[in-house]
């Protein structure tokens, strides 16, 4: 029985675009946009799961 998230999240560049809203005066096409997304990209299982610990306080995903 398993009664938690992956313990290792995984996304992709459309996961990212999809569900990323650029906005104070950042747009799709900002060169700090993209390479935040390359950083997200290029994160190892570990570092992603920080991420999301930090970003949401739980450190997998549901």
């Amino acid at each position: 029985l398993i009664l938690c998230g992956n313990q290792w999240p995984s996304w992709t560049l459309d996961d990212l675009l999809t569900h990323i809203e650029p906005n104070h005066g950042f747009t799709r096409e900002s060169v700090g946009f993209t390479k935040f997304l390359n950083v997200m990209l290029a994160l190892d299982g570990l570092e992603r799961k920080s991420v999301v610990q930090f970003i949401t306080g739980c450190s997998s995903l549901p």
